[in-house]
């Protein structure tokens, strides 16, 4: 999951853009794997970029399916906002 994270419990600075793990009920992990004012580099198609630049440029939310490898996610696809 890609976006604005909801509250902060962790000392400054706080990540408010960033990206989480969510498993296959839904659940959400703790701590972000990914955060800062810019997404981490991407490996996916111009449209997926984009779609993903624009959504975290306006604090949106998006599910995305991917793997990091590296400092770059591979993005295998977006499902939607959440």
């Amino acid at each position: 999951r890609a976006g604005r994270q909801r509250g902060c419990r962790r000392p400054a600075p706080c990540a408010w853009r960033g990206i989480v793990r969510i498993d296959a009920e839904g659940g959400v992990a703790r701590w972000p794997v990914w955060s800062g004012d810019q997404p981490p580099a991407l490996r996916a198609g111009k449209a997926e970029q984009r779609r993903i630049a624009s959504a975290w440029a306006n604090d949106e939310c998006l599910i995305v399916e991917g793997t990091f490898t590296g400092e770059a996610l591979q993005v295998e696809g977006i499902h939607g906002p959440c």
